[in-house]
């Protein structure tokens, strides 16, 4: 079979796979089960981590519920559901090395920004917010598939419209094996240490 034809057929596969689950009543995340979740103490030790070892500043106040449902609907068509992701949150070391990795590889200058072109205006920041509390979902979504479905992250990548879902997930996945290789690492030098 012609790979971009094998390409097309799995991404049709896994989308099938999820509108079969949601028309079953599957997986049904809802802005409410986000809420418990962020609140969650799982969820607030990760996000303290979060801010210790990133430096980052998050907004403290409420979020809107249009950005909670954003993190629903990429549940939805991850196919995952909060316990799925709650196993990853409890390693946040893991977690926090993979977003400061993340945010590493996608800070480029002003003319690396995607989409944009050597004539188009500078761009302006008009007001610098930080982050939702809920920002850690996407991290944690994305480090599902990498760490179990590596096959599906492409697929999932298409369907939540990443521009450039391939070339993005290849850079996810070799962001996440520089990780496992550093944590490898770490865990030899502190079992080395130890006897």
């Amino acid at each position: 079979m012609v790979p971009w034809k094998t390409e097309a057929f799995n991404a049709f596969r896994y989308t099938g796979r999820i509108l079969a689950r949601v028309l079953e009543g599957e997986n049904m995340v809802s802005v409410e089960v986000i809420k418990q979740w962020i609140n969650s103490e799982i969820y607030v030790n990760l996000l303290e981590q979060s801010r210790k070892h990133l430096t980052i500043h998050v907004v403290e106040e409420d979020i809107p519920d249009v950005v909670l449902q954003f993190d629903a609907d990429n549940l939805k068509l991850a196919n995952l559901s909060i316990s799925a992701i709650e196993n990853l949150a409890k390693n946040p070391r893991l977690v926090c090395n993979y977003i400061a990795q993340k945010l590493k590889l996608l800070s480029g200058s002003g003319h690396e920004e995607e989409g944009k072109h050597s004539e188009d205006e500078e761009s302006v920041l008009i007001e610098e917010i930080g982050f939702y509390r809920s920002f850690i979902n996407l991290y944690l979504i994305e480090l599902y598939f990498l760490q179990f479905d590596q096959d599906g992250l492409e697929a999932y990548l298409k369907a939540t419209r990443v521009p450039g879902a391939k070339k993005y997930g290849a850079q996810l996945k070799l962001i996440y094996s520089t990780l496992m290789l550093r944590e490898e690492l770490i865990e030899l030098v502190e079992k080395n240490t130890t006897q």
